[in-house]
């Protein structure tokens, strides 16, 4: 679980370095953003005072699945459920296609950018 959160990790920063180096606004934008996931993930409140027609959404926070893998072990001494392990395989998948498209893209230009 640590190491897949670490790869998330490396893989959303990697992107948003070459987004930041091509918009110079996408840190005020990651600063909000950050603001904001912290309340629409199940860090603050547990994941059933969300309604359940609204759980869906939670699921687009890519620290939802960590974050309930997390509980799951040290607060409950259970294995993550698969629910977990398979939105951070679609989060890492979603997040290395993305980066390789933008380093694709971007190749030639980030010189110039930084």
């Amino acid at each position: 679980l640590l190491a897949l959160q670490a790869l998330l990790s490396f893989l959303l920063a990697y992107l948003l370095a070459i987004l930041a180096a091509a918009l110079r606004d996408v840190a005020q934008g990651v600063q909000l953003l950050l603001s904001l996931g912290v309340f629409l993930s199940p860090v603050l409140f547990p994941l059933t005072l969300f309604p359940e027609r609204w759980r869906w959404l939670l699921w687009l926070n890519p620290m939802t699945a960590p974050v309930l893998g997390y509980q799951a072990a040290l607060l409950q001494g259970q294995w993550p459920p698969p629910a977990v392990w398979l939105a951070l395989a679609a989060w890492i998948g979603l997040l290395a296609l993305l980066l390789s498209l933008a380093v694709a893209r971007s190749r030639d230009q980030l010189v110039d950018w930084l």
